[in-house]
C-alpha cells in the first residue's frame, strides 16, 4: 500500500519506519515536503488521512474551548 507523508521539511528514516510498523504491513513511502505545513506531519495511507499538523491541533483546541 502506499503512504503520503507531508511535512515541512525532509523526514528521517526512522519515522518512515515507526509508519511501516504501525500498519503492520510494507509501505511505498513518498515524501513531500509542504512549506505549508509550519509544524507536524500529515500522513496518508489508502483513503486515510492523519493530519498532526500544528495548525489542525490549535483549530482542535479553539473548538473545544
Amino acid at each position: 500500500e502506499s503512504c503520503l507523508v507531508g511535512s515541512e521539511m525532509c523526514i528521517r528514516d526512522r519515522l518512515v519506519t515507526a509508519l511501516t510498523r504501525a500498519h503492520g504491513a510494507d509501505l511505498d513511502v513518498k515524501v513531500q515536503v509542504d512549506p505549508s505545513v509550519v509544524g507536524g506531519i500529515v500522513t496518508q495511507i489508502g483513503d486515510t488521512v492523519m493530519d498532526g499538523t500544528v495548525r489542525t491541533r490549535l483549530a482542535q483546541l479553539r473548538e473545544n474551548f
